[in-house]
């Protein structure tokens, strides 16, 4: 009596406090249910210098050796690296390779994004068979791979943009990618709009690439990473409309934005405007 009332917790934008419980519940109705704790995340995010250490904890050596090839420089050795790998996970009981799932996730979004054809091409066959592997056992881990998943299915390069495509639709057929793209939709559009608003560079490996391959390189980044948020426009759910209105408009007050659409290169130009054209179908957000 005549204390003070004790209000509750606010976060921001009143938005309710996430709970472990909550979580499982969303998972379980968009794709699958598991409880296991997303460790490599909570390293990765408390620990930076702690993380390569980390993801090498109980791996097998065959894997260790497999991971380690993949930061080469020369992309032969990349290539030859995922070579193994695929054969690895094909004759791996399935336990070893959940366990090299939190290594994997992490050399995922780096791969997804090379400069070599050939090296994304095999890291969405690999992928696949990591996926097919593991089952459900991916789900901790499916908030940190499926925006690079989404951008492999939006590849200008046909082998891997076929590859994602068929692990994507054997993982979630029918309506179930829908549901799994809506449950991952804030760190899918947090990758895909830190691309598209000029920081493409600050999330690929180009320190090894000449200027013009680098340029290159990055617009067929960009422009898949248009294509995808067309996507995005196209399939989200439209009980999501005042949510991805606020989410894109710091995207489209930001000039970088709105230099893709005089972008040099065609095909950035053409995502730009695909990209437009569903945003306009969709409710007029996208105003050129």
């Amino acid at each position: 009596m005549g204390g003070k009332v004790k209000q509750s917790q606010r976060t921001k934008n009143n938005a309710r406090p996430a709970s472990s419980g909550r979580s499982a519940v969303l998972l379980s109705n968009a794709i699958f249910s598991d409880p296991t704790f997303n460790k490599a995340g909570a390293v990765q995010g408390l620990f930076p210098s702690m993380m390569s250490t980390y993801l090498d904890q109980g791996l097998s050596n065959e894997f260790s050796v497999a991971f380690k090839k993949l930061n080469k420089k020369d992309p032969i050795t990349r290539i030859k690296a995922l070579q193994e790998l695929i054969e690895l996970v094909n004759n791996t009981e399935s336990d070893n390779v959940v366990e090299a799932l939190p290594a994997w996730s992490h050399q995922y979004q780096v791969l997804t994004l090379d400069s070599e054809r050939k090296v994304r091409a095999l890291t969405q066959v690999c992928h696949g068979e990591i996926v097919s592997k593991c089952g459900r056992r991916v789900a901790p881990h499916l908030r940190r791979i499926l925006p690079a998943w989404l951008l492999a299915l939006h590849d200008e390069h046909g082998p891997a943009q076929a590859a994602a495509d068929a692990s994507l639709n054997k993982t979630f057929p029918g309506q179930k990618l829908v549901e799994a793209i809506t449950f991952c939709k804030t760190e899918v559009l947090s990758l895909i709009t830190d691309i598209v608003t000029g920081h493409a560079e600050d999330i690929i490996s180009v320190k090894f690439l000449e200027t013009e391959e680098r340029v290159a390189h990055v617009s067929r980044v960009v422009s898949g990473a248009l294509r995808a948020l067309r996507w995005c426009e196209m399939v989200l759910p439209r009980d999501l409309d005042s949510w991805l209105a606020t989410t894109l408009r710091p995207v489209l007050a930001d000039p970088a934005f709105w230099k893709l659409p005089t972008h040099p290169e065609p095909h950035v130009r053409g995502g730009w405007y695909s990209w437009a054209g569903a945003a306009l179908a969709r409710g007029g957000r996208g105003e050129a």
